[in-house]
């Protein structure tokens, strides 16, 4: 009797062991149990991030999902050591890269191993903070659009000249004249029509048919007249006061 009662009881705790150790798998699963690996990939990776958690990256089974995982995590925690115990190839560089954006580390950026994403997280940075002396590193098409970015948000003409392509230099260029209602700057620009359309939007922005003689071509010169004559001819509303007096007389 007594190794039956032995029996029931062992019996009854191994099962007691059992409903813990299921009922714990989910939350070792951080909740994820869907059938479905995306979705359970998906919900893990929404786990491990909200949480800082790298290791919970380690249950995604899609690859990508996987390295995005530990990338944002470490971005989250500012963790640089995890790219490269975690990560391999272009993975190192993307997670450098979150973490360099993220933080505005520029340092950290010109440090990445990876030149593509290298360039992509100096360039971020530097537009961020108009940083141009560190456009000169990027490759050509970033360079150019660095300064053109950095050129256009300090009003700065010698950044626009910094870039190497016409048309986004004439286009920096454009902005800056148009901005600073200076018409040197828009005799800076190597296209025609991009040039005189400069002037005659300065021209118009200020009301100034003076300013209409300085454009090239004729159309483009007496569209600016026309548009100066047609937003001073438009009638204003008159003062409520003046017209009261004028009723009046």
């Amino acid at each position: 009797m007594k190794r039956w009662a032995v029996f029931v009881f062992v019996f009854a705790f191994v099962f007691f062991l059992s409903g813990c150790y299921a009922a714990r798998q989910p939350a070792a699963q951080g909740g994820c149990s869907s059938a479905d690996a995306r979705e359970r990939d998906s919900c893990m990776y929404d786990r491990a991030v909200n949480s800082s958690d790298y290791g919970l990256c380690g249950n995604i089974t899609s690859s990508s999902l996987h390295n995005g995982c530990i990338a944002e995590v470490a971005s989250k925690t500012g963790n640089v050591g995890l790219c490269a115990e975690s990560l391999s190839g272009k993975a190192v560089g993307y997670c450098y890269a979150q973490i360099g954006i993220s933080s505005s580390n520029i340092s950290l950026c010109e440090k990445n191993p990876d030149s593509f994403w290298r360039d992509t997280c100096v360039k971020r940075v530097a537009e961020e903070l108009n940083l141009s002396g560190h456009c000169r590193s990027l490759n050509p098409s970033d360079r150019d659009e660095c300064f053109g970015v950095i050129g256009i948000k300090r009003q700065d003409r010698a950044l626009c000249q910094e870039v190497l392509s016409r048309e986004p230099r004439d286009n920096c260029l454009f902005y800056v004249g148009v901005q600073t209602a200076n018409t040197s700057v828009c005799r800076e620009i190597e296209g025609p029509a991009i040039r005189n359309y400069c002037i005659q939007r300065i021209a118009i922005n200020l009301r100034e048919p003076s300013i209409c003689e300085m454009v090239a071509v004729p159309e483009i010169r007496n569209d600016c007249y026309s548009k100066i004559n047609s937003s001073r001819t438009e009638k204003e509303p008159q003062n409520p006061v003046l017209r009261n007096i004028s009723d009046s007389a």
